[in-house]
């Protein structure tokens, strides 16, 4: 089991969850932003590297969110780019 505790950077807590441990964590931190009620609007989400996915990077990106996970093994990650064609279409 995982405390997930979520504070903004004005230190204001926007609240917890107490997760399984089976699931990606960004799973349940991108369903607390989108319930969140706080009258604060994130922008950039940080986490751990067991938050990462290349799926959650698609999902917060589409969402408006910017995922900057801190990854551990930097070496072993693959990194995209999207078209700048796309960027077009916002």
């Amino acid at each position: 089991m995982t405390y997930l505790n979520y504070t903004s950077d004005q230190f204001t807590g926007l609240g917890g969850l107490v997760i399984p441990g089976t699931i990606r964590d960004s799973v349940y931190v991108l369903e607390a932003l989108l319930e969140q009620e706080s009258g604060l609007n994130p922008t950039e989400i940080m986490s751990d590297s067991g938050s990462y996915s290349d799926l959650m990077f698609g999902l917060f990106w589409s969402l408006g969110y910017q995922f900057s996970p801190r990854l551990a093994e930097l070496k072993d990650a693959r990194f995209w780019l999207v078209d700048p064609v796309w960027a077009s279409l916002k």
